[in-house]
């Protein structure tokens, strides 16, 4: 439990920062959550900001960690290279992120795939304004799921002055 420290949470979807707000925060005030009205195709459609341009409500070197959980899945690599830029803006110098991202080097489109996975959600079979190394699972609805390339990810955090810390992990 994170007793000394503090947490700042985000996110597109209003109703889940309210549902935290009143659930959690109210008991942990160290806690705190707050609504980015962000544009989003499949979370937030009527979003005022847009993901590519989105400064994150912090001061820059504020935080020790970034934890973006089913975010980068998500974005469209505009809004990602943004947010890889912003993570290193309010980062600490000695800071760590952790990203979670659907990885396309390992897709095979047609192939089995585990449980969970093997559903329209995760078939990244299209592509999106021609970009390399990044794939969307439904051209009408591009931000409901998304999927980048190793190569992709690397060069966007390089772009940011970040490194990855090691490989991604596949699971």
């Amino acid at each position: 439990m994170l007793l000394d420290g503090t947490y700042e949470g985000f996110d597109v979807c209003d109703y889940k920062v309210e549902f935290l707000r009143q659930g959690f925060q109210r008991q942990y005030p160290n806690f705190r959550f707050h609504h980015a009205d962000v544009h989003n195709t499949a979370y937030n459609p009527r979003g005022s900001a847009s993901s590519a341009t989105y400064r994150f409500p912090h001061a820059d070197g504020s935080f020790d960690v970034v934890f973006a959980a089913s975010v980068f899945t998500h974005l469209v690599p505009q809004g990602a290279a943004n947010y890889f830029a912003e993570t290193a803006r309010v980062l600490r110098l000695d800071g760590r992120a952790l990203f979670s991202f659907f990885i396309l080097d390992h897709y095979e489109p047609g192939r089995a795939r585990p449980l969970g996975c093997a559903n329209s959600y995760a078939s990244f079979d299209h592509p999106y304004e021609n970009l390399e190394g990044f794939a969307i699972a439904d051209p009408d609805d591009p931000e409901n799921s998304t999927a980048y390339r190793v190569g992709l990810i690397e060069q966007m955090a390089a772009d940011a002055g970040l490194q990855l810390a090691q490989p991604p992990l596949r699971c």
